[in-house]
């Protein structure tokens, strides 16, 4: 199913309209109805978390990437807002390493480490700021 089948599927099954989901994800209508016809393909990341968020469901699960979890409604929630809270910070990192040319050299240089030279470079940092 494509992403706006999900929005439209969702939407409807929590009784809600084209309006009441735009003002919670801070959009007009005719931008959900886009969304949910195709005409707009490529969503903005932090609207994807918005629409997930305002239809109670992991952006990954929106996105069609995974299963819907099977747990009781309080706990489906928390389930739901972890998944997304962890998927929101892992972005932010993720946008920082993009922005910024230094934080990416660390970052590939760290990739092909051992977890003890991994150790090493975590303790000389720590010394850099003063953290001893």
């Amino acid at each position: 199913m494509c992403i706006g089948k999900r929005i439209s599927k969702l939407r409807v099954e929590q009784n809600m309209t084209l309006e009441e989901l735009g003002n919670k994800v801070g959009v007009g209508k005719s931008t959900v109805k886009k969304w949910e016809s195709g005409a707009i393909e490529n969503m903005r990341r932090d609207k994807i978390g918005k629409l997930a968020a305002a239809l109670n469901v992991s952006p990954a699960e929106l996105m069609g990437w995974d299963e819907p979890i099977s747990l009781e409604p309080d706990e489906m929630q928390t389930e739901r807002l972890a998944h997304y809270y962890v998927n929101t910070e892992t972005a932010r990192l993720a946008d920082e390493i993009k922005d910024n040319p230094d934080l990416k050299v660390l970052f590939d240089a760290s990739k092909n480490l051992t977890p003890e030279n991994i150790k090493f470079v975590i303790e000389m940092i720590n010394k850099m700021k003063g953290d001893d």
